[in-house]
């Protein structure tokens, strides 16, 4: 069991990118606490986290685990976060995901999304979407930014590249800025692309495919204009704008 800080200190001396520790702050920031989530979940009956996060709020990281092969090895920054780091990193994204969807009901998990039943390195990873919008069917990825607004815009960074491809295809991208409380639903609809056609458009990607040592990866840096973000408080209020603009981009093509 670890201790924030213990996590925190660990992330500090590191240089790395942990999620766990990342939310951690932002959960900070708006007055909350990983108790405060460990009872949010807990009172709605969801108790799957909890070898995880207990009552205090502390998180649980396991020992001596090994990657999976080279998929999850990638999944760590290349050997960067320890196998039991990565595996709490990702189980708070999991967490972030079903808190999005308690408060916004016309979400839910796609269970699909993650093979976590499987050591086969070829098989946790699938091609299914994280969400589920339930009046649609549509999938829908979605993500979480920690980017404060820089003039009328904020930053999304995508890891392994493919932003573009991903746009072009029609897929559907919920980016959750938490310490701007807002989210923002995308797709090709407003997708800046001059390849395409498109020489105007409130997502831009400014930085392609670039190399960042402290993650070992190649990410898409992008940039979301505030005017399309629809307020979102997490774990206080949900909002029915961002069901309805997934239904109007559902049918986009």
């Amino acid at each position: 069991m670890e201790k924030f800080s213990d996590l925190t200190e660990s992330f500090e001396k590191k240089g790395t990118v942990r999620n766990s520790v990342d939310f951690g702050k932002a959960l900070e920031e708006k007055g909350f606490t990983y108790a405060d989530v460990y009872y949010r979940l807990n009172g709605a009956g969801i108790t799957e986290f909890n070898n995880i996060l207990t009552k205090s709020g502390a998180l649980i990281q396991g020992e001596g685990g090994t990657y999976r092969g080279n998929r999850s090895y990638h999944a760590s920054d290349n050997g960067k976060r320890t196998p039991e780091e990565t595996a709490l990193d990702c189980a708070v994204g999991n967490i972030q995901e079903r808190l999005f969807c308690m408060d916004n009901i016309d979400f839910k998990p796609n269970p699909k999304a993650t093979n976590t039943s499987t050591d086969k390195d070829e098989d946790i990873t699938t091609k299914e979407l994280d969400l589920i919008h339930i009046p649609t069917g549509v999938q829908v990825e979605f993500k979480t930014s920690y980017s404060n607004l820089y003039g009328h815009k904020a930053y999304y960074n995508h890891r392994d590249g493919g932003f573009r491809k991903f746009m072009r295809d029609g897929n559907i991208m919920i980016i959750h800025f938490v310490k701007l409380e807002k989210v923002a639903v995308i797709s090709k609809k407003y997708f800046e692309d001059p390849e395409m056609g498109k020489d105007k458009g409130s997502v831009r990607i400014v930085d392609e495919h670039i190399y960042k040592e402290n993650t070992g990866k190649y990410w898409d840096s992008i940039t979301v204009w505030e005017g399309i973000m629809i307020d979102y408080k997490m774990m206080v209020k949900g909002n029915s704008e961002i069901s309805n603009a997934v239904k109007n981009l559902a049918g986009y093509k």
